[in-house]
């Protein structure tokens, strides 16, 4: 068994004034890859905190999408100016393109996340795009040396992106506990989904449903309290380690197959709270269940059936979606119920009518 995590995880508010201090042990020359939005309101504190920490820095302003040309351009350009290591601060592309720039530089990697909007802050994997759309996730083999949450950065951030965050972090547990019994019953090996893995995702969840609706409100009025850095905490780290090493099921592969629909623009997490729907019905869950968490998500105003994002051809879409869901993953076979495509699109239909 072996289990990836960061080498350090650190979540506090004011973060960035102390941002300095804390990454000076990996270099004391910094690439940093920054969102235009968040260099404009964060600029000169993370500057202050850099001149005091004695760091040099070459800075990148990003807008787009991360694509390989790109990574390996700024790669390119970190290994001329003689960095020893990269930072990423903004939303997911921004950190994903470090990531990929870290290891093609093969230079220690930092990443400090803006929004908590889903487990992808702590992975050891990053999202390419060519044209515009999904290319290729990048498998990096390990991950992030430092992650560096500034908790009250997030509960400023639009309260959608928690809302999506805390939807990812419910999967992580609903899908390794799927897995887990797809391990005892002998259809996966043993040791696929390990203790520390259900134990992590299972206390993720938990808090996720404990304290979600109560910090969902407290961001909607930008307070950084308790309940708000207990849900980062298991949306940034608990998920994302639980995810790391553990697996993915028919919520994901059916959030997969939504970003085949044309013009939906949609988190990640919006994806997945209707695909955690659409799994519980094929996993033949009790009603009951599913409308407790069909409430819940309701309760932190995220889509719960495919009508509620403006889809108005419910059953095309549907079909749409199930078509790649069918076989996005390669855990799909050792499901305890059949992927096939017409069962997913029927249990998308199903959402329809409760």
């Amino acid at each position: 068994m072996r289990i990836k995590a960061p080498k350090i995880y650190r979540q506090e508010i004011g973060l960035l004034e102390k941002i300095g201090e804390y990454i000076y042990p990996l270099s004391e020359q910094f690439f940093i890859i920054c969102e235009k939005k968040i260099a404009d309101q964060i600029g000169s504190e993370i500057r202050k905190s850099l001149e005091t920490a004695g760091i040099e820095w070459k800075t990148v302003v990003f807008e787009g999408v991360c694509t390989e040309k790109l990574a390996m351009q700024y790669a390119d350009e970190c290994m001329e100016a003689e960095c020893g290591a990269i930072m990423g601060i903004g939303g997911n592309g921004v950190l994903d393109l470090a990531k990929a720039v870290g290891h093609y530089a093969r230079i220690p990697i930092v990443v400090v996340p803006t929004v908590a909007s889903s487990d992808a802050p702590c992975s050891s994997v990053a999202a390419l795009f060519r044209n515009q759309h999904f290319h290729k996730r990048l498998k990096i083999g390990r991950c992030p040396d430092m992650v560096l949450v500034d908790s009250e950065i997030i509960a400023n951030a639009p309260c959608r992106y928690l809302a999506s965050g805390m939807a990812d972090a419910l999967a992580t547990y609903l899908e390794n506990k799927i897995l887990y019994e797809s391990e005892i019953a002998g259809r996966i090996k043993k040791g696929t989904i390990p203790a520390t893995v259900r134990a992590l995702s299972r206390e993720c969840y938990h808090i996720v449903m404990e304290y979600g609706e109560k910090a969902l409100k407290d961001v909607e009025n930008h307070v950084c309290t308790e309940d708000v850095e207990k849900v980062i905490e298991a949306i940034i780290y608990l998920s994302g380690i639980g995810f790391e090493n553990g697996g993915l099921a028919a919520a994901h592969s059916i959030a997969k197959g939504m970003t085949h629909l044309e013009n939906l623009d949609l988190l990640h997490g919006e994806c997945v709270a209707v695909g955690i729907l659409a799994q519980m019905v094929m996993n033949g869950e009790k009603q009951e269940e599913i409308e407790k968490m069909r409430a819940f998500l309701r309760s932190l105003k995220l889509p719960v059936c495919l009508s509620d994002v403006g889809i108005k051809d419910v059953k095309e879409a549907a079909e749409i979606i199930a078509k790649p869901a069918n076989s996005a993953y390669v855990s799909n076979s050792a499901l305890p119920f059949s992927m096939r495509y017409e069962l997913i699109a029927g249990a998308l239909m199903v959402l329809e009518t409760e």
